[in-house]
């Protein structure tokens, strides 16, 4: 055992990297999110794991993708700008301060999203995350998503300044 910490340590080797669900909580703590929130977020940063798209995006870039995408789906107001979608709290404790910023990250989410909730039947890579993110206890989080695919669609195509 010690061995094999001492190679991991000279090939400066970290096993501990953040996980973009960890992000996620501290995010939404940090903001107050809503329980629905929360779980519309944590099937997004589920959806991700299926997606080779998704694969070079750090983990707090997809939690904050995720959170952002929440938040705007759950409050759309059509006059309202990226602040009111990313507060201040959000903006002074992340690294993403602006749109260009997230941009990347939810467009990627947003299509992903898109894909899934656009094919009938579900795709059946997503059929299972579909299936667990319906129940009530998890807000309907997939459902609720699959409804809002006119505002999923306008940030798919970068239209949520």
């Amino acid at each position: 055992k010690r061995m094999e910490k001492k190679i991991l340590q000279d090939l400066q080797f970290e096993l501990n990297r953040p996980t973009s669900l960890q992000f996620l909580r501290r995010y939404s703590f940090v903001s107050s999110a809503s329980d629905e929130q929360h779980s519309i977020g944590k099937y997004l940063i589920d959806l991700t794991l299926l997606d080779y798209h998704c694969i070079n995006l750090k983990p707090s870039l997809i939690a904050a993708s995720a959170t952002y995408i929440a938040l705007y789906l759950l409050t759309y107001k059509p006059d309202e700008s990226f602040d009111y979608y990313w507060p201040e709290e959000l903006r002074m404790m992340t690294p993403y301060k602006t749109y260009e910023h997230l941009s990347n990250g939810i467009k990627i989410l947003a299509t992903l999203l898109l894909k899934i909730s656009t094919s009938k039947p579900i795709l059946s890579e997503y059929n299972l995350l579909f299936k667990k993110y319906e129940p009530e206890h998890l807000s309907g989080a997939s459902t609720f998503c699959v409804k809002q695919q006119k505002l999923v669609h306008k940030l798919a195509n970068g239209c949520c300044l």
